[in-house]
């Protein structure tokens, strides 16, 4: 023991470890935190591009669902598909409406979603953008 109260471990002191220890873990903690942070913006895109998917096929459901009654009011069923799809940029929205058969309306809804993430983007292609889509078809029953 020294005259500070400190117990001397070689030429070390208790204290000076302690100091260096937590200097060190400041150092692993700058090392792994962009990781940590790309693996939460990663998440975070991914939940985000879940919902716009969702939103995506509820819409040409509900055009579809329109298209069963009104096969031949296109302005009606992009409206009933638009309704559909809050907070959407229409800008990157597609809906396009065949007719397979005399009996059967299909309705596809296609949207571009953008990655907010820049790293991602270079993990799937180089993209920064994914090309969501979703078909509905109905029976048109009037």
């Amino acid at each position: 023991m020294n005259l500070r109260g400190e117990e001397s471990i070689g030429s070390r002191t208790r204290r000076g470890r302690a100091v260096r220890q937590r200097g060190d873990s400041l150092v692993e903690f700058a090392i792994i935190l962009p990781v940590l942070l790309l693996i939460l913006m990663a998440i975070l895109d991914f939940g985000r591009a879940a919902y716009v998917y969702n939103v995506v096929a509820n819409a040409a459901r509900e055009g579809a669902r329109y298209a069963m009654v009104a096969p031949t009011d296109i302005a009606g069923i992009q409206s009933a598909v638009w309704s559909k799809t809050p907070g959407l940029d229409p800008a990157h929205l597609a809906v396009d409406i065949s007719y397979p058969d005399a009996s059967t309306v299909a309705v596809e809804v296609s949207y571009d979603f953008y990655l907010v993430t820049p790293m991602l983007a270079t993990a799937l292609g180089g993209t920064d953008h994914l090309h969501l889509r979703s078909t509905s078809r109905a029976y048109i029953s009037f």
